[in-house]
């Protein structure tokens, strides 16, 4: 009986896990495909196919992204967040806190912003969000993959650095709106876009009041 119980219970743990991470890759990229889509419909960039984007270069996207999402949201989230809660007993300022490191840990990315700072931060706290609503590290890490596989897959600009996708992408508005050189996540449609998600996830989790204390 025990061996029957220990193995539902890993089949409902993968089942949450996986759904929880396709919740998550969903929306991130659903919400850049629909700002993108947005943008075409209302004049305010240009989209252009592209050749040479291959299967090949899909799946290099994909590991990569994935592999650099995991890595950041186990860093800031599963490990930093967690541990200064321990520390100083109050997740509203652990939020807060591994927010701004993550933003900061993005500085070395060619031309950052001030825009950029603002949008990485509220990145943060969507993050850390999805993170203490559900406490796994499942829901943030396919929010995250999700909203950087879309961005490199449709060929924006990300961090500083060009992506060939599928199709080249020319912004028509200034820089603080649109991200210029910096790409999406340096401007106010990515902030606006942010605060949209934090507040999805507030709304969807609401059962789940945040603690004050730790993580």
């Amino acid at each position: 009986m025990e061996v029957k119980s220990n193995v539902k219970f890993m089949k409902e743990l993968i089942k949450d896990s996986v759904l929880r991470y396709a919740h998550g890759f969903l929306l991130g990229s659903l919400t850049v495909l629909v700002i993108v889509i947005g943008q075409y419909c209302f004049a305010l960039l240009d989209l252009t196919p592209t050749a040479g984007f291959t299967v090949g270069l899909f799946f290099t996207y994909l590991l990569k992204t994935l592999a650099v999402a995991f890595f950041e949201e186990y860093l800031f989230r599963v490990v930093l967040l967690k541990y200064i809660g321990i520390i100083f007993n109050n997740v509203y300022f652990s939020v807060l806190s591994a927010s701004i490191i993550f933003s900061i840990a993005h500085i070395g990315n060619e031309y950052y912003t001030i825009a950029a700072f603002i949008s990485h931060f509220l990145g943060g706290i969507m993050y850390c969000c999805a993170y203490v609503k559900t406490k796994n590290i499942w829901l943030p890490f396919g929010l995250h993959s999700g909203w950087n596989l879309a961005q490199v897959i449709l060929g924006m600009t990300m961090n500083g650095s060009d992506y060939r996708g599928l199709f080249k992408i020319d912004f028509y508005l200034r820089e603080i709106y649109q991200g210029g050189d910096y790409g999406f996540e340096g401007g106010i449609v990515a902030i606006v876009a942010r605060l949209f998600i934090l507040g999805y996830l507030l709304f969807v989790y609401k059962v789940k009041a945040v603690s004050s204390k730790p993580i």
